[in-house]
């Protein structure tokens, strides 16, 4: 099966815990991010914001 660009775009957006927040405990979520955003200092607090539902 070949992926057309938005549906590439949307499956990365999809793995990344970016279309919804997530239920996923926190503990879970950071490790299954780790290193996902780590260049930044402050991204991946930004970044758990972001994907983690009632943080």
């Amino acid at each position: 099966m070949v992926l057309t660009g938005r549906a590439l775009g949307r499956a990365t957006l999809a793995r990344q815990h970016l279309l919804q927040p997530t239920t996923m405990p926190v503990a879970a979520l950071v490790e299954h991010l780790y290193g996902l955003q780590a260049q930044s200092p402050m991204a991946p607090y930004f970044a758990l914001r972001a994907r983690a539902a009632g943080l």
